[in-house]
C-alpha cells in the first residue's frame, strides 16, 4: 500500500572490539590473587565513547595455569569477539621455590635402627600460614655408609623444591661402630700344639651376625705369641670396626714334668746311690732327660736324691715339679757267715771254733 512504502526497518550493529589483557604476566605465587583484566583498545572505541569490560577468572590465587575470559561491556555499542581464543587470556602463576631445613642429618655410629633424616621447608619461605610438608626419600638407611637423602615431593602444590640436586639433597654418614673383644683361650700349658685363641665380640647389635678371624703366630714351644684379628665375617661384618683390642698377647707355659724314680734302694756295696728319674707325662716325639744329683754317702742310711736339671731339645718346654726330691735307701748288707774248726778228734782241750 502507499502507507508501507513510507516506513524502512534497519539495523546498527555493535562494533566488534579488541581487546587489550593486563596483569597476565607468568608470577610466582605469593598468595595473593591475581588481577588479570581486560580493557577495549582505544583503536575500537568511535570518539569519546568509553567501554568497561567485565572479566571472570582472572583472581586466581593458587599455583596453576588459568584462562580469564572478558564475558560482558558496558556499552552495548559494542560487542566482544566471536571467537573465543578472542575473548580469553591464559595466565600463570608459578610455585614458589622454597629452602629446605635438614635435621637427623649428622655423622652417627651404627645402632642397628633406622636413621630419621628429614627435611621441613625454612619458614622464611612459607606465605602466610601456609602449611607444607616434605617427603623425603632415603632418608632411614640402618646399616654404615654413606648415603643421600633426597626432598621428593611437597604437600602443597603452591611450592616447589629447588631445582639444583644439591639443594634438594643431604648427605649422612653412619660410622662402624667399634667392637669390644673379650679373649679366650690365650694360655696354656704346653702340650705340643699351638695357642688356638678365640675373640668374643660382646657389644654386637641384637641379631647382628658378626664374628672374628683370628690368625696366632705359628709355634707350639714354650714362649710368647700375639694373635691377632686379621677380618671381620657375617652379614653385619660391615657395621662394625676393631679397635685397640684388636691383637692380644698369648703363652705356652711350661709343662709339669711328672717324675718316675727307679734305683733308689739298694744293699750296701761301698758305691754310693744312682738313682735315676725319668718323665712319664712327655708329649710323644719329645726328648727330655733329667739329671738326678745323688748322695755322695756310701754307707747304709737314708739319703735323699735330687731332680736337679732337664736337657734335651724339648726341655724348655718342661720344667721341675716342687717335689723334686726322692728319699732312697742303702741297706745293710747281710753277712755271710764262714765257719772253721767245727770238728776235731778229742784231745783233751776245749774245741776252738771261729
Amino acid at each position: 500500500s502507499a502507507k508501507d512504502s513510507l516506513t524502512c526497518s534497519y539495523t546498527i550493529l555493535p562494533k566488534t572490539i579488541a581487546l587489550v589483557w593486563t596483569g597476565n604476566e607468568e608470577r610466582v605465587y605469593n598468595g595473593q590473587p591475581s588481577d588479570v583484566i581486560a580493557a577495549v583498545n582505544q583503536e575500537s572505541l568511535v570518539g569519546e565513547d568509553t567501554c568497561e569490560v567485565t572479566v571472570e577468572n582472572g583472581i586466581a590465587v593458587d599455583a596453576g595455569t588459568y584462562t580469564a575470559k572478558a564475558v560482558k561491556l558496558s556499552n552495548s555499542n559494542y560487542a566482544l569477539p566471536e571467537a573465543e581464543e578472542e575473548q580469553t587470556c591464559s595466565y600463570t602463576i608459578a610455585p614458589k621455590t622454597v629452602d629446605l631445613v635438614w635435621s637427623g642429618n649428622k655423622d652417627r655410629v651404627y645402632n642397628g635402627q633406622p636413621s630419621n633424616v628429614t627435611a621441613a621447608v625454612a619458614a622464611e619461605s612459607l606465605i602466610g600460614d601456609d602449611l607444607c610438608e616434605v617427603t623425603v626419600e632415603s632418608g632411614n638407611a640402618v646399616n654404615a655408609g654413606n648415603y643421600t637423602a633426597k626432598a621428593a615431593e611437597l604437600s602443597n602444590t603452591n611450592y616447589a623444591l629447588p631445582k639444583a640436586e644439591e639443594n634438594r639433597s643431604c648427605a649422612y654418614v653412619i660410622t662402624p661402630k667399634t667392637l669390644e673383644v673379650t679373649w679366650e683361650q690365650t694360655e696354656k700349658i704346653y702340650d705340643g700344639q699351638p695357642v688356638n685363641a678365640k675373640a668374643v665380640l660382646t657389644n654386637l647389635e641384637t641379631g647382628d651376625e658378626c664374628s672374628a678371624e683370628v690368625q696366632t703366630e705359628a709355634g707350639v714351644n714354650v714362649g710368647t705369641y700375639t694373635a691377632s684379628i686379621t677380618g671381620l665375617v657375617g652379614a653385619a661384618a660391615g657395621n662394625y670396626q676393631l679397635g685397640e683390642a684388636a691383637s692380644v698377647s698369648c703363652q705356652i707355659l711350661p709343662r709339669e714334668a711328672v717324675l718316675s724314680w727307679n734305683g733308689t734302694s739298694k744293699e750296701y756295696d761301698g758305691q754310693p746311690l744312682t738313682a735315676k728319674a725319668e718323665i712319664s707325662n712327655l708329649v710323644e716325639g719329645d726328648l727330655c732327660e733329667v739329671t738326678v744329683e745323688n748322695p755322695e754317702e756310701i754307707l747304709p742310711g737314708i739319703y735323699t736324691a735330687r731332680a736337679a736339671e732337664l736337657t734335651g731339645r724339648s726341655a724348655g718346654n718342661y720344667v721341675l715339679p716342687e717335689g723334686r726330691e726322692v728319699s732312697c735307701t742303702i741297706g745293710k748288707r747281710q753277712a755271710v757267715l764262714t765257719w772253721s774248726g767245727l770238728e776235731k778228734t778229742y784231745d783233751g782241750a776245749p774245741a776252738e771254733v771261729k
